[in-house]
């Protein structure tokens, strides 16, 4: 049994970062821990690196929602979120669909755009 795709250790795959990397490299705290140089991991901590990868390369990017401020999310996806950008860049809503629907339609009016689960949003 082989998992589909085969599985290629090659890095993985990412548009090009070389108009962000410097930032990449401060996001992540050195070249040798960028996600590319690092073992594979758990699916949480991939989507975690996934994350600081996307707010490093759009800084005008928003991560809100329950509990993934201070706590990072139940299965930590968000962890050091709030440590590693603004407050007004990671934030706790309500636990309330309502409001984070509200906050979305809010960004959405302002011209904001949604590209990743976790109401990740940039402009366009």
């Amino acid at each position: 049994m082989e998992p589909l795709p085969p599985y290629i250790r090659r890095g993985f795959a990412r548009g090009d970062a070389r108009d962000y990397h410097a930032r990449r490299v401060e996001v992540f705290g050195g070249e040798s821990k960028l996600p590319e140089r690092q073992e594979p991991r758990h699916m949480a901590a991939q989507i975690n690196s996934s994350l600081f990868d996307l707010m490093a390369k759009y800084p005008e990017a928003v991560v809100f929602g329950e509990d993934v401020a201070q706590k990072g999310g139940v299965y930590y996806v968000t962890a050091a979120c709030l440590r590693n950008s603004a407050a007004a860049r990671c934030f706790n809503t309500l636990l309330d669909e309502q409001t984070i629907l509200g906050l979305a339609q809010g960004f959405a009016n302002m011209g904001l755009l949604r590209f990743q689960k976790y109401s990740i949003w940039h402009t366009s």
